[in-house]
């Protein structure tokens, strides 16, 4: 996986114009672009506290799939910009903010996509929701 996984994982969702959800291990690997997402901290944790924050998640019980929102892609060597992250969880909003409390995310969470319908994002499983994490 990679830069360029992730660049045809896009394409093949309708490109960034769609707006697509992609699994967060694939927009992570390989990553080492601290603009690519929470790029207004002003102290960027840097992208290893990303991966292993959201591996940890995804190793949870409660949680179902991690998923970085798509907002723009740049020319590469720069990785698209990544908005918002979404957790497709049983787990309550206040415990996912504190599962990613080091990464920083804006206070509000929110219960649905930031675009739309994207493509990419899968049925919710029963009992399941979607809590999304955000740097504005």
């Amino acid at each position: 996986m990679g830069l360029d996984d992730l660049l045809a994982t896009i394409d093949r969702l309708g490109g960034h114009g769609a707006h697509p959800v992609v699994p967060i291990e694939l927009f992570l690997d390989g990553n080492d672009d601290t603009a690519s997402i929470a790029p207004n901290l002003r102290r960027h944790p840097g992208m290893e506290l990303f991966s292993e924050v959201f591996g940890e998640m995804l190793a949870r019980g409660e949680v179902h799939d991690v998923l970085a929102q798509i907002d723009e892609v740049l020319d590469p060597p720069e990785w698209p910009y990544v908005p918002a992250v979404y957790v497709i969880t049983t787990a309550p909003p206040h415990q996912i903010a504190r599962w990613a409390g080091e990464l920083e995310p804006d206070e509000e969470l929110l219960d649905k996509p930031w675009f739309e319908n994207p493509p990419g994002l899968p049925p919710l499983p029963a009992g399941h929701a979607l809590v999304g994490l955000w740097w504005d």
